[in-house]
């Protein structure tokens, strides 16, 4: 139903941010990241139980989970898109800026970037979850999405 290129990126940002689960464990571990688009699209849709998810849905992933989704479904519906590697000054532990931030080389975090209306934006469903999963203690909690909106005008 979305009319333009930037409305059907912001039906894939929410759909994938609404709809899978950070998996801390997997972050904090670097282990078992289950990265695979199709993989955790397919367990998704169709409550299917795996090491990573639960069989009412609840899919986990890290951020390049996230990224490589937005850019399979993006693709799909015929939009150029790329998968993203670099550093997120919000991932330490206290807020920095790029002027305090120590590690700034660190390649830490993974987010899509698509082609809309005659150049690249950013399209970071990670933080715009509000879902967070911790599949080995099976807790669930919620954070404030951000809105595609703010990264994008």
């Amino acid at each position: 139903g979305a009319a333009t290129d930037y409305e059907k990126v912001l039906k894939i940002y929410e759909y994938v941010g609404g709809n899978f689960y950070y998996d801390n464990v997997a972050f904090q571990t670097k282990k078992n990241q289950y990265v695979d688009p199709y993989n955790n699209i397919y367990n998704q849709r169709n409550k299917k139980k795996t090491a990573n998810s639960t069989s009412d849905g609840k899919v986990a992933t890290t951020c390049v989970g996230y990224a490589g989704m937005v850019v399979a479904l993006s693709r799909a519906l015929g939009l150029p898109a790329r998968v993203i590697n670099g550093h997120h000054i919000g991932l330490s532990s206290t807020y920095n800026n790029w002027n305090t931030e120590e590690k700034i080389t660190l390649m830490d975090h993974w987010w899509a970037e698509v082609y809309v209306d005659g150049r690249w934006i950013i399209v970071d469903a990670t933080p715009a979850s509000s879902n967070k999963y911790d599949y080995k203690l099976g807790n669930t909690y919620s954070n404030h999405p951000y809105k595609l909106e703010s990264s994008y005008r």
